[in-house]
């Protein structure tokens, strides 16, 4: 702990250093900063004057204490990704006319001694947070439409964020890799359950694939990671994102994680699927898609693929988690494996209506 506060201590003293360079006229307003222990980030939070801050965000691995991660080399490569990431978008979302609907959160520096990003606090919230409302659990119009137009804003966004990025490329949907990664992804999946199973998705899977590996897709620099934890919202309604990571693939993929998100959130699994209900997945399959292409036509084959695809990740993933704290062959982790099984796989067979 005092190994600890003596490294807060030193970061703080060279914040206060260097932050007349960064942001002009400003100081800070407290003699220590707020620390957040985030799972994969310590947050070091330093008040300015004009209700302004500034944060620290000091990546480490989970369970890592404050002084194993500013020693960790291995995280400085990732604090260069994050801040190079942030300093994009940035450069995509800083036109007047953009800033009036979206926002961004401004990168200022990197600490290497440290393997820490300095960036300007954004006021925002994650639109997680308008969807978990009780009221949405009691079918809330307004707050549901409410939510409905942040899936609109979120997906404008994205868009702007596609098309900021560069590198929009029309290909085959066989050209992308995307069977090699329904394959790969089934084949970590027989992990966890019977051949039979596997089969059976694979079948179905590379079916639908076969029927239209031959349709037009567009390839940009995806998000990666779009879903309504990343996606933040300013008290004034303008729309932005975190997280976000390079890679080069189908639009599609950014789309289907949104709509996936909201399917397989654990409120909607411990719910089975009672949170939110048919009806306002299709709405919200409507405002997605609405928000993206607008009034434009999108192929929609594809797009459910790609959310089906996005469930399969997401169970696996989840089973993963599962195994490592529960252990496999332990009678809570195959009961909840079993209840897992039902859900998504009635997910996926949901995608094909």
């Amino acid at each position: 702990m005092l190994e600890s506060t003596l490294i807060i201590n030193e970061i703080s003293t060279e914040i206060r250093e260097a932050i007349p360079s960064w942001i002009k006229n400003a100081s800070i307003q407290s003699a220590s900063p707020e620390v957040v222990l985030r799972p994969w980030s310590f947050m070091l939070r330093y008040p300015l004057n004009a209700d302004e801050a500034i944060l620290v965000k000091v990546a480490r691995h989970e369970k890592m204490t404050l002084p194993e991660a500013v020693v960790e080399k291995g995280l400085l490569e990732r604090t260069e990704r994050e801040f190079e990431m942030l300093s994009k978008i940035a450069h995509v979302f800083q036109a007047q006319s953009k800033t009036q609907e979206f926002c961004f959160v401004r990168p200022i520096e990197i600490l290497p001694r440290w393997n820490a990003l300095v960036m300007e606090e954004l006021d925002a919230q994650p639109i997680k947070k308008y969807l978990l409302k009780p009221s949405i659990a009691f079918s809330s119009q307004k707050d549901w439409q409410n939510f409905e137009e942040l899936l609109r804003k979120s997906t404008r966004w994205l868009k702007e964020y596609h098309q900021g990025m560069g590198n929009l490329e029309e290909v085959a949907l066989f050209e992308t890799g995307f069977r090699a990664r329904i394959e790969s992804t089934l084949e970590r999946m027989s992990v966890y359950l019977e051949n039979k199973n596997i089969e059976e998705i694979k079948a179905d899977l590379l079916r639908e694939y076969d029927a239209i590996e031959g349709d037009k897709v567009t390839l940009a620099m995806l998000h990666g990671d779009f879903h309504c934890g990343n996606i933040l919202v300013t008290p004034d309604g303008r729309i932005g994102a975190l997280d976000a990571d390079l890679t080069h693939d189908p639009i599609y993929q950014d789309i289907a994680k949104l709509f996936a998100d909201l399917e397989t959130r654990s409120i909607q699994m411990l719910s089975h699927g009672k949170f939110l209900r048919t009806k306002e997945l299709k709405s919200a399959y409507i405002a997605i898609t609405k928000g993206y292409f607008g009034d434009q036509d999108f192929n929609d084959k594809v797009l459910r693929l790609f959310i089906k695809v996005a469930i399969l990740e997401k169970w696996l993933m989840d089973e993963d988690n599962l195994s490592r704290r529960a252990g496999v062959k332990s009678l809570a982790y195959k009961a909840l494996s079993g209840w897992r099984r039902a859900y998504f796989s009635g997910l996926m067979q949901e995608q094909s209506l």
